[in-house]
């Protein structure tokens, strides 16, 4: 990986980079700082969504529909 990709990185989070690309990204995010921050966050803000999801909720009764 030869340039910053937010992409890329939000990929890794999300689990969707398997094999070579996967090791490509690990790689450059172990090296580079900005990217190893922006991974640090993301994975944060993963963790955060899921100890806290959203419960909808109707603001009209059922019988409505």
């Amino acid at each position: 990986m030869k340039a910053h990709n937010s992409e890329l990185i939000s990929a890794l989070v999300d689990g969707e980079r398997k094999g070579l690309r996967r090791w490509l990204v690990q790689r450059h995010v172990g090296r580079c700082t900005a990217c190893a921050a922006e991974y640090r966050h993301l994975h944060h803000v993963r963790e955060m969504l899921a100890a806290n999801p959203v419960t909808p909720t109707m603001s009209d009764s059922p019988e409505f529909f």
